[in-house]
């Protein structure tokens, strides 16, 4: 079965910013136990990963591989942000270190999150602390941070010809 065939479009207003982007429609598990899941997919979507461009999402070394082939660069801020619990908490620190951490002005956040169930989620935040991507909203965001790492797209540095 093609993947392409579970495709649909999602339309996000965030600010000034209107962003489209793709998903699968539902998870997908595979016979060898990898899948490729709905949040993964739409966070890779909204950072112009087509879904139908890699097999498996599901854990975060295979979100983070497929980041790093598609020209970004990936970078853990467990050392700045151990200091938030939850995503609530989160949102304060970036609004308050993005720039003292070094990170481009472009720079998007995927945070891994464990809700209330015990279920993995996946969501995508900016340098302001504002929601790009969430498959599943909460009103007041008290889910636990697991990991966040810092995206950006990579740029081609000049070569020196010295």
């Amino acid at each position: 079965m093609s993947c392409r065939a579970n495709l649909f479009q999602v339309q996000t207003l965030t600010k000034e910013l209107k962003m489209t982007y793709s998903g699968v429609s539902a998870h997908k598990y595979f016979d060898n136990g990898m899948g490729k899941t709905v949040c993964t997919s739409y966070v890779l979507g909204a950072l112009g990963v087509d879904p139908a461009s890699y097999h498996y999402s599901a854990k975060s070394h295979q979100y983070q591989g497929v980041l790093r082939r598609n020209g970004y660069a990936v970078r853990s801020r467990a050392s700045h942000t151990k200091k938030a619990g939850t995503v609530g908490q989160l949102r304060k620190l970036i609004q308050q270190g993005a720039s003292k951490w070094g990170d481009p002005s472009c720079v998007k956040y995927t945070v891994h999150v464990v809700c209330g169930s015990g279920e993995h989620h996946l969501i995508l935040l900016d340098r302001d602390g504002t929601t790009l991507v969430d498959t599943a909203p909460v009103k007041r965001d008290r889910r636990r941070v697991v990991k966040v790492q810092a995206v950006w797209r990579k740029t081609t540095r000049p070569q020196n010809n010295s």
